[in-house]
């Protein structure tokens, strides 16, 4: 018997009840790792590469007052890993400097956690993010037939 493949998805999320939800919807069809803090998104990237990346935009405040989610989808950046980025915020409105900053990272999307219908929302853009990446890691078929 073996095992599905299924895409690895790293969830950055500081609120239990959020982490509880994510757990229950997505865990049927990807492996999971879960995690509360910047730290330890750092950690789990070091040690292995995710498909898919879900971000909490504000992690538990800190001193600093630093917005640490988008430090994660930098440092997944860095990386230079094919890893999809959602944002996902409680704060769905962005000042421009930060909206700039996340399509140069190129966060697929930014979502509102707190809205109606977020996990319809959220189900439906983690598959169109997958399929975006699908297509890129594919190599094209017109240079194909050219070979």
């Amino acid at each position: 018997m073996h095992k599905e493949l299924r895409y690895r998805m790293l969830v950055v999320e500081d609120e239990l009840s959020y982490q509880e939800l994510y757990a229950d919807i997505l865990s049927a069809h990807y492996e999971l790792t879960m995690v509360s803090s910047k730290e330890a998104a750092m950690s789990s990237l070091r040690k292995q590469s995710f498909d898919i990346a879900l971000v909490d935009m504000r992690l538990k405040a800190n001193e600093r007052g630093n917005i640490d989610g988008i430090d994660v989808i930098e440092f997944i950046r860095a990386l230079n890993i094919p890893t999809v980025v959602i944002l996902n915020s409680g704060f769905p409105t962005q000042t421009p400097e930060i909206t700039a900053r996340l399509k140069k990272l190129d966060v697929f999307a930014v979502l509102d956690k707190s809205a109606d219908g977020q996990v319809e929302k959220l189900t439906e853009t983690i598959a169109q993010a997958l399929a975006k990446q699908k297509a890129e890691l594919l190599p094209d078929q017109s240079t194909k037939a050219m070979l």
